[in-house]
Parts: C-alpha cells; sequence; structure tokens
C-alpha cells in the first residue's frame, strides 16, 4: 500500500507530537509563507476539538519570532489575503463598489 508524503507526515506528527499536544495550553500552528493556506488546514487537521479551543500561536517555518500576538496577527492578515485572492472563488469583487463578498458559485 503506498502512503502519500502528506499522510506520512500526519502520521509522523500524530506520533511525535500527541504528548506535546496534550499538555501545550496553546494551539501552535507551524506554516510557510508561501503555502499559508495548504499547511494551515493540514496542521488543523492534526488537532483535536478541545485543541481547536485553545489560544493561537503561529509559526513560520525558518523564522525565531516569538508569537506574543504579532505573529498570529500577520498570520490571519496575509491568510485573508491570500483567500480573496479569485484563484479561490470564495469571493467575488463588485466593481461598481469595490465590495468584496462571498462568492455564489
Amino acid at each position: 500500500m503506498a502512503v502519500s508524503g502528506a499522510n506520512l507526515h500526519n502520521v509522523f506528527m500524530l506520533l511525535t507530537m500527541e504528548p506535546l499536544l496534550a499538555r501545550n495550553p496553546f494551539l501552535v500552528l507551524h506554516v510557510r509563507r508561501n503555502h499559508l493556506v495548504s499547511d494551515a488546514l493540514r496542521e488543523l487537521t492534526v488537532y483535536s476539538d478541545v485543541d481547536l479551543k485553545k489560544p493561537l500561536k503561529v509559526i513560520f517555518d525558518g523564522e525565531e519570532a516569538v508569537d506574543a500576538g504579532g505573529v498570529t496577527k500577520e498570520f490571519f492578515l496575509l491568510l485573508l489575503k491570500e483567500l480573496m485572492d479569485p484563484i479561490y472563488g470564495m469571493f467575488t469583487q463588485y466593481s461598481e463598489s469595490n465590495l468584496l463578498w462571498f462568492s455564489d458559485k
């Protein structure tokens, strides 16, 4: 049976991170700046419902910034900017008002 790289990563994360997740008072997301959406979605699949209620801390891979709130704020700004990109089709921009709204597609 072939195992994809993403599935192998998820299994590895569960085996190595499970004990740490139970003790960490924060939900910690490790994301790459150039893959925000896919990394965030992949990371969130590892956590339980209880973990998803914890305060969020974000770590950008390869960066040493400590998240005292600024990194998380930057993460959401970048994530929303990316989600509004027409390639995802989540939002529509109305030319007459420049309003962005959820796409009906």
